[in-house]
């Protein structure tokens, strides 16, 4: 199955609830990012074990795969990541971000 998209919530100042999706281990997520950078991924880990999410760099210098970057998140807490660089940009135009258990929300904030 195809990775499952992550909304974006675009702040302004009247206030705005964060749209989430619960994490798919399976099918893994992305971010519709059409190059806008100045995102924030926001992580939710609600399970009382930590958590990693991890997110691959499309940029592959001389060739060479890099190793995703990942983020740890405590049991019971939240973690922002951002913003982000072109190295994450895959081909197509989106962030790819990969989860390992269910028991986390995801969510995007732009401005």
């Amino acid at each position: 199955m195809p990775r499952v998209a992550i909304p974006i919530t675009r702040v302004n100042r009247g206030g705005v609830t964060l749209a989430t999706v619960a994490g798919d281990p399976t099918n893994d997520h992305y971010i519709a990012a059409g190059g806008n950078l100045n995102i924030v991924l926001v992580v939710r880990n609600n399970d009382t074990s930590p958590a990693t999410v991890q997110l691959p760099i499309a940029k592959q210098p001389d060739g060479q795969p890099v190793t995703p970057r990942s983020v740890s998140v405590p049991a019971n807490a939240t973690v922002y990541v951002g913003p982000f660089t072109q190295d994450y940009l895959q081909p197509d135009g989106t962030i790819h971000v990969d989860v390992a258990v269910s028991t986390i929300s995801l969510g995007v904030i732009s401005t």
